[in-house]
């Protein structure tokens, strides 16, 4: 059973440390992280050229498919391996994205992997990619130059609050989204990083940064998602009765995400209520329906620009996932979330759980969820897939 718990075999995590605590197989898988995560992760940064993006690729790439050779596969794995191979093989030739395989490159490659290393790795990339953003801006400002990417809306936020004007300014990211998204991510795995540790007086620093960010990229969804964490957060540590429930009932609580996010964009009408949400979602809901009636369900997806709807943009994840890779990559990434999730659960995972959780949400607003280095979803997914637990036991 690919997803059961009682496994006998278990890995020796005993190694010997090369550089930075890390041995030889988490420095390559380190190196995967970072340089594949600067160029192909999530939100790209405007400042890196082409030719470098592609030697940074390759710089990752490498040392991970030296990591995968090295590492010893059950014969149950080795299914999963050639499985998944061809999957990310037929999915690359459909589509023409890396998406899909460097998920599964990075998956495979988490074989023996501790979840803390795993975190620590996600959190420097976090942080590497802040920098190299921001700190040629901040230099520019400082010199008296003006920064790259502002952008002005006229909105409201969350379509309720009045405003007139946005300078939206995303600091060598390709949007001001991004740029809070990173802030989001950063912070999140920070608190999950020191979660047994951290003082309500740093929490309250992490949070005055991310509302610092806040009102330089206007971005209400990376901000309403690290507030949702938090939350939920620190139910996990004063109320484990109520928390615990969550986790209980968190792969229907998905399943049926899932399907209403679907239902609610298939069915959009122009009805108050309709409108209304999607006010509140800065026109996420009308646009990924046009997309969808323009493009309908295909096996093996279609290209997004071959909607010819005058918009170019589909953020709503679940919907991009299922147009852009198609049923079946889609259904299959449900159910591998939905299995991961009980697998938490029954491994006491809650704070992986809310991760989760919060990350899903985000979905409905943006459409990473196989940007691999950036849906903190797959952190947890290697341990579940080979059957291996490297967590704390109080979660």
């Amino acid at each position: 059973m690919i997803w059961s718990i009682e496994r006998e075999d278990r890995v020796d995590l005993k190694r010997k440390p090369i550089l930075w605590g890390l041995d030889k197989d988490e420095l390559f898988f380190g190196c995967f992280v970072l340089f594949v995560g600067i160029v192909k992760g999530g939100p790209e940064l405007d400042i890196i050229p082409p030719a470098m993006s592609k030697l940074l690729l390759i710089i990752g790439i490498l040392p991970m498919c030296i990591k995968i050779l090295r590492t010893s596969y059950t014969k149950n794995e080795w299914f999963i391996i050639i499985f998944m191979g061809l999957l990310a093989i037929i999915s690359t030739l459909f589509t023409h994205r890396l998406g899909l395989m460097l998920v599964i490159v990075m998956i495979l490659g988490a074989k023996n992997m501790k979840v803390s290393r795993i975190l620590n790795m996600f959190l420097t990339l976090q942080v590497v990619t802040f920098l190299i953003a921001v700190i040629p801006q901040v230099i520019k400002l400082a010199l008296g130059g003006t920064v790259n990417g502002i952008l002005y809306e006229n909105r409201d936020i969350y379509g309720v609050v009045e405003v007139t004007d946005q300078f939206r300014i995303s600091l060598g990211y390709g949007h001001p989204n991004a740029l809070q998204q990173n802030v989001c991510f950063l912070s999140i795995l920070l608190i999950c990083c020191m979660s047994h540790e951290i003082k309500k007086w740093q929490i309250a620093l992490i949070t005055v940064f991310n509302l610092s960010f806040y009102f330089l990229t206007y971005s209400n969804t990376g901000l309403t998602i690290y507030l949702l964490f938090l939350l939920f957060y620190f139910i996990w540590r004063y109320n484990k009765t109520f928390i615990n429930m969550i986790g209980k009932y968190s792969p229907y609580i998905f399943i049926l995400l899932t399907a209403v996010n679907i239902l609610i964009v298939a069915c959009f009408t122009g009805s108050t209520w309709m409108m209304k949400l999607d006010s509140i979602m800065v026109g996420r809901l009308h646009w990924a329906h046009e997309f969808m009636m323009s493009l309908g369900f295909a096996f093996g997806g279609r290209d997004i620009a071959e909607a010819n709807i005058g918009y170019e943009y589909l953020d709503n994840g679940y919907v991009f996932l299922l147009l852009r890779y198609g049923v079946i990559i889609f259904v299959l990434y449900i159910i591998a979330v939905y299995k991961l999730l009980s697998y938490l659960y029954r491994k006491n995972q809650l704070l992986a759980i809310i991760v989760i959780g919060v990350v899903h949400v985000y979905f409905i607003m943006e459409n990473f969820m196989l940007a691999g280095l950036y849906n903190l979803t797959y952190i947890y997914l290697a341990p579940a897939l080979y059957e291996v637990s490297y967590f704390r036991k109080d979660g």
